[in-house]
This record gives structure tokens, sequence and C-alpha cells, in this order.
């Protein structure tokens, strides 16, 4: 009884000392990639470098629990006189499941998604939240070199999920927009 009395108080000594440690301070393995949990979100934002109205523009996808994907599209810095443009696009149990292991499989939850130290200025950038067994998990506009290419993997993933002809008339509806407000 002793020896337990004195391992608790060794460990309670010790976590006192040691610093706290937050979500984002680990990447927790996920047991089985096929295995969505039931608070599976994504929120993936991409906005374009610093033009000049009305070239600018930026868009969320956002992922639910239940498989509905939105898509918000501004053409141009979001105001009250820019138009918003929604999309949505539902996605069942199996391709909902689908998309948790790719994304999972890619890393989003078991790497860690360091900030570029010195990130350019003015240039397009891309936000990806996601949350997964209680856990969030960002990976940051500008994420270090090494990990560029993993992190466009998993934005071109969330970009495939909206169907390529509703981008077409999205990039349409756009060039219209620049062209009644040039």
């Amino acid at each position: 009884m002793l020896v337990l009395v004195a391992a608790l108080l060794s460990g309670l000594a010790c976590s006192l000392v040691s610093p706290a440690v937050t979500p984002t301070d680990f990447r927790p393995t996920l047991v089985v990639p096929d295995q969505r949990p039931a608070d599976f979100t994504v929120h993936y934002y991409w906005s374009e470098g610093s033009l000049p109205p009305p070239y600018h523009y930026e868009y969320t996808i956002n992922v639910a629990t239940d498989g509905t994907v939105t898509l918000t599209y501004f053409p141009d810095y979001p105001n009250d006189d820019v138009p918003v443009w929604t999309e949505t696009v539902s996605l069942d149990a199996a391709q909902l499941d689908a998309l948790y292991a790719e994304l999972n499989q890619g890393g989003l939850f078991t790497t860690d998604w360091p900030a570029e130290g010195d990130p350019p200025v003015g240039g397009s950038s891309d936000t990806l939240t996601a949350t997964a067994n209680g856990v969030t998990v960002t990976v940051p506009a500008y994420v270090i070199a090494d990990l560029a290419v993993d992190a466009d993997a998993l934005a071109a993933t969330l970009n495939a999920l909206i169907p390529q002809a509703t981008w077409d008339d999205l990039n349409a509806q756009r060039e219209q927009y620049i062209a009644e407000h040039s």
C-alpha cells in the first residue's frame, strides 16, 4: 500500500512540474482509419492573395457529421455588397467513412503541422481544421516546407468533394462578376 501511495504522489509531483498539455500538443493515433467517429467534421478555408477588388475571391468547404458538404464562395472580399454563393453536396455514410479514412491516412490526425516561421506576405492561403474523437487539429496556412505536399494533398481531397461542374459554374459566375465590377 505504501508503494502505491508513493507512486501516486510521485506521479502527482511530476504532473505539477510538467507543462500543461493541450489538445494541439499531441496528435493521437486513431484506432482504425475506416472507423469514422461520430463527431468527425472538417472546415477548409481558401483565400486568394491580396488583389484589388474584384479580383480577390475566397471560399470555405464544411463537412458536417451527417455528410452534408457545404461550399460557400465569395467572388470578392466579403462584405454586404458582395454576393455569397452556396452549393451543397451530400455524402452517404460510406463516402463519409472513405473521406475520413483518406484524411487520416494522409496524416491529418497524426502529423504535427507547424507553420512556416517566415510565411510569405500577400499570397493565397488556406487552413484546414478537423475534429475527430473530441480532438481538433488544424493545418495552418503555410506549413513548413517538408509538409507542404502533404497539406496540399489534404486540400485537394476536400476540393474534390465538389463536382467539377460546380467549380466550372462558380468560375463562370466569378468571371461575370469581375466583368460587371471592373
